[in-house]
C-alpha cells in the first residue's frame, strides 16, 4: 500500500524557502518500508506490513529549525477502495426465462437460460445495441490499440485504414477455424446474431465468430503480440479463514475505447447442457474472461508467449476454452481434461481450481501441436510455419512440427547440462502441449541454485529466462503472464520490459497472499485481486475515474459467489451468489 506524505502546508513567517526532512521513525516488525526521498515536501513509502507507521518531518528555512511534527498512520489491509453493491437486481428486460437486471447502483446482471440458441437470441435481444459495440467499436479499436505495441505506428489515418483492412482478414481467419469451434457454442453465436437483427443491428454471425476468437488470431499472428496482462491467485485450507477455496482474477485488458468497460456485466448461463455458471463478461462474448460454474469449478485464462505458437490455424480459441471448462467440467480434472484435449494454437495459462476438493492447479500451455492435420492445406501451411519456426530458433526439438508432439523445447548445445539441472521436474508430463502446475510444486534445487549463482556473479538475465516460482504454501497457487516451469519458460521469445513487469506484478501479489496468509477471508482476497487499483497504486495513474481495464474478480468456489469490479473505478463493484439465481 503506498502512503503519500504532503509537507507543503510548512510556511515560514518571512517567507523564506523552506527545506524538508522526514524521518520514518518507527514501523511494524518485518517491514522493510523506507521513504523515497527523506527530502522531498511530498516523500511516499510503502506500507508493506499491516500496523502502525511514525512519521516525523523537521522543515528549516536556512537559519533556524523547526519543532519535529509527528504524524501516525495505521495501516489496515482488507479496507476495499470501492464498495460492493447490493445483489437486489431487479429485471429491466426480458425475452422468455431470461432476463436483463439491473440493481440499485446500476450495476446490471443478465440471466439466460434454455438451449444454446435461445440463450444466444436472448442475448441479442435483451441486448442488441451491446453485441453491435463489442463486435464493431470494441474490436476495431482493440486492433487500433495493439498495432502500435507491436511497432506499427502510424497517423490515426493510416491506422485506421490498416484496421478497416485487417478486419475482414480477421473474419477470414475466424471462418476458417469454425471447425474447431463446438456447436453447442455456434448455434449461440447464431442466435445472438438472428436477434441482433431483428432488432435493426447489423450483426453478423461472421461478426460474432470473429469477436470469441480474435484474441487467438491476433496473438498467433503477432507471438507475444502486445502487454496483455493478468493476475490470478487461489487459495484455500489453511491460507484462508473458514478452509474453503477462493480464487481471485484481474483480467488486464484493453477495453477497446472503454467499450468493454461500458458494456461489461455478470452473465448466469443456466443451460439445458452442462452445468450453470456465472460470468464476468459482456454482451457478445460466448466465451469467457473469468468464469464459476455450480460445481465449484472456476476456470481464468493469462496470456503468455511462446515460439511454440500455431499461426493462423487457430483452433478452439481461448475464451471458448475457459467456458468450456466451466459449462462442462464438473471436477478440476474434468475441466483439465478439456483444455489439455482441445485444438489450441496459441500458449495460455489457465487456472483452475475446484471449491469440493480445495484443490488449484495453472495449467501452463503452447499450441497443441504446430500442424492440425485434418486438412491437408491446413496442415501444409503450418508445417510451412514451423519449418520457418526451426530456422529462426534452431533449439527446437525436431518433432516440434508434428502433430501431437509434446513440443518441449530444448536449448540443443546445453541438453545434458540442462537435464542434470531441472533434475526433478520429470514427474510433470507435457501432454499435447499441457504441463500441470499444482499448489505443491517447487522447482528443482538444481534451478535455484543457478538462477542465484548467476545473480550473484552480475547475470541478471538468467533470472529474467527462468523466473522462479515463490509460492512458499501448499495450499496457493499464482500466475501472471510468464511461465514457471522451466521447460515451458524456455520458450518464451522475449525477456524484455513485458516479463520484467510480469514478474514484478506477481511477486508483488504474492507478498500480499503471504501477509495475509491464514487470514484471507472474501473480504481480504478482494482486496488482494484490487491491488493495482489506481486508489492505492500508480501502475495505472492516479485516475480513480478512469475505466477499469478489463475486470477484477473474486470467486468463492465452496458457496458459488462472484463478485467483480468492472466498468469505471468510481463505481461499485458487482455482487452474485448463483444458487440465489438457481434456486
Amino acid at each position: 500500500m503506498r502512503v503519500d506524505l504532503d509537507g507543503t502546508g510548512s510556511l515560514d513567517p518571512e517567507g523564506e524557502p523552506l527545506t524538508y526532512q522526514w524521518t520514518l521513525v518507527a514501523k511494524p516488525q518485518g517491514s522493510a518500508a523506507e521513504l523515497d526521498d527523506p527530502t522531498s515536501p511530498r516523500p511516499c513509502f510503502t506500507a508493506d506490513a499491516e500496523g502502525i507507521y511514525r512519521v516525523r518531518l523537521v522543515v528549516n528555512d536556512g537559519k533556524k529549525a523547526s519543532l519535529p511534527v509527528s504524524a501516525r498512520i495505521n495501516a489496515l489491509y482488507g479496507r476495499l477502495s470501492n464498495p460492493i453493491s447490493s445483489d437486489d437486481y431487479r429485471p429491466v428486460a426480458q425475452w422468455g426465462n431470461s432476463y436483463l437486471a439491473q440493481n440499485e447502483a446500476g450495476k446490471r446482471l443478465l440471466y439466460l437460460e434454455g438451449d444454446a440458441y435461445q440463450r444466444g437470441f436472448a442475448t441479442g435481444k435483451l441486448c442488441a445495441r451491446a453485441v453491435y459495440r463489442m463486435t464493431h467499436d470494441f474490436i476495431f479499436n482493440l486492433i487500433g490499440d495493439m498495432l502500435p505495441l507491436v511497432g506499427i505506428d502510424l497517423d490515426p489515418q493510416l491506422l485506421q485504414n490498416i484496421v478497416r483492412f485487417l478486419w475482414p482478414l480477421l473474419q477470414v481467419i475466424a471462418n476458417s477455424n469454425m471447425d474447431a469451434v463446438p456447436n453447442e457454442f455456434l448455434q449461440e453465436m447464431r442466435g445472438m446474431a438472428d436477434a441482433c437483427r431483428q432488432e435493426g443491428y447489423q450483426v453478423t454471425f461472421q461478426d460474432v465468430l470473429t469477436l470469441n476468437l480474435g484474441f487467438d488470431v491476433l496473438e498467433s499472428v503477432f507471438v507475444g503480440f502486445a502487454a496483455l496482462f493478468c493476475n490470478e491467485f487461489a487459495v484455500s485450507g489453511s491460507a484462508t479463514r473458514k478452509g474453503r477455496t477462493l480464487h481471485g482474477r484481474d483480467f488486464m485488458f484493453s477495453t477497446g475505447g472503454d467499450v468493454f468497460s461500458d458494456e461489461a456485466l455478470l452473465i448466469i448461463h443456466n443451460p439445458d447442457n452442462g452445468y450453470p455458471l456465472i460470468a464476468s463478461a459482456a454482451p457478445g462474448f460466448v466465451g469467457v474472461p473469468t468464469a464459476l460454474n455450480s460445481r465449484g469449478v472456476s476456470c481464468g485464462m493469462d496470456m503468455v508467449a511462446s515460439v511454440l505458437s500455431r499461426p493462423i490455424i487457430t483452433g478452439e480459441g481461448t475464451l471458448l476454452l475457459c467456458r468450456k471448462a466451466a459449462q462442462f467440467g464438473g471436477t478440476l480434472e474434468e475441466a483439465v481434461d478439456l483444455i489439455r484435449n482441445s485444438d489450441r494454437a496459441v500458449p495460455w495459462l489457465y487456472m483452475i481450481a475446484d471449491g469440493k476438493s480445495g484443490r488449484a492447479v495453472v495449467l501452463e500451455t503452447n499450441a497443441a501441436s504446430l500442424a492440425p492435420p485434418e486438412d491437408p492445406f491446413k496442415a501444409y501451411l503450418s508445417r510451412f510455419i514451423a519449418g520457418l519456426l526451426k530456422i529462426l530458433f534452431p533449439w527446437l526439438p525436431q518433432d516440434a512440427g508434428k502433430s501431437g508432439s509434446t513440443n518441449q523445447a530444448v536449448p540443443g548445445p546445453q541438453d545434458a547440462e540442462l537435464q542434470a539441472m531441472l533434475e526433478g521436474e520429470g514427474d510433470i508430463p507435457d501432454r499435447n502441449g499441457v504441463m500441470v502446475r499444482n499448489m505443491t510444486y517447487t522447482d528443482p534445487e538444481g534451478l535455484v541454485d543457478f538462477v542465484r549463482r548467476a545473480e550473484e556473479n552480475g547475470n541478471p538475465q538468467v533470472g529474467l529466462l527462468f523466473p522462479l516460482q515463490d509460492e512458499s504454501y501448499p495450499d496457493l497457487v499464482a500466475m501472471t503472464n510468464h511461465y514457471i516451469l522451466p521447460w515451458k519458460a524456455i520458450t518464451y521469445p522475449s525477456q524484455g520490459e513485458n516479463k520484467v513487469d510480469s514478474i514484478w506484478r506477481y511477486q508483488v501479489m504474492l507478498d500480499l497472499l503471504r501477509e495475509g496468509y491464514g487470514k484471507i477471508d472474501a473480504q481480504r482476497a478482494l482486496w488482494i485481486i484490487d491491488f493495482l487499483n489506481p486508489a492505492r497504486c500508480d501502475y495505472y495513474g492516479t485516475d480513480t475515474t478512469q475505466s477499469v481495464k478489463g475486470h477484477h474478480v473474486l470467486m468463492d468456489n465452496a458457496e458459488h459467489k462472484m463478485w467483480s469490479l468492472h466498468g469505471y473505478y468510481n463505481q461499485p463493484w458487482s455482487y452474485a451468489d448463483l444458487d440465489d439465481f438457481l434456486n
